[in-house]
């Protein structure tokens, strides 16, 4: 495990409308200079940035975009398992479906 990552593509695109995402530091885990936001990579804690995922719906590729931009200008800090400290570790995307 390790030597090479496997991605198996699929032609359905921007299904999910659900979405949990890991929040990590821009930067240093002691800065304050904003998030990322993505998902751990398989058996570790490293986040992996998800940037325009393609499951996704645009509305939680642009809310992840908005959230990036917004923790920049207040400096929001991620939390860190090391320190233990920071102000935001997860965020829950929902997108409301029409019936």
């Amino acid at each position: 495990d390790g030597f090479y990552k496997v991605v198996v593509p699929s032609d359905i695109i921007q299904w999910r409308t659900q979405a949990k995402l890991v929040v990590a530091p821009k930067s240093s885990s002691w800065a304050k200079d904003g998030c990322r936001f993505g998902l751990y990579q398989r058996r570790s804690h490293d986040v992996l940035d998800i940037p325009n995922c393609s499951v996704h719906h645009p509305s939680i590729n642009q809310a992840v975009e908005v959230l990036e931009k917004a923790t920049d200008r207040v400096g929001t800090a991620a939390y860190t398992e090391d320190s233990r400290e920071g102000g935001l570790r997860y965020v829950q995307l929902t997108v409301e479906r029409t019936t």
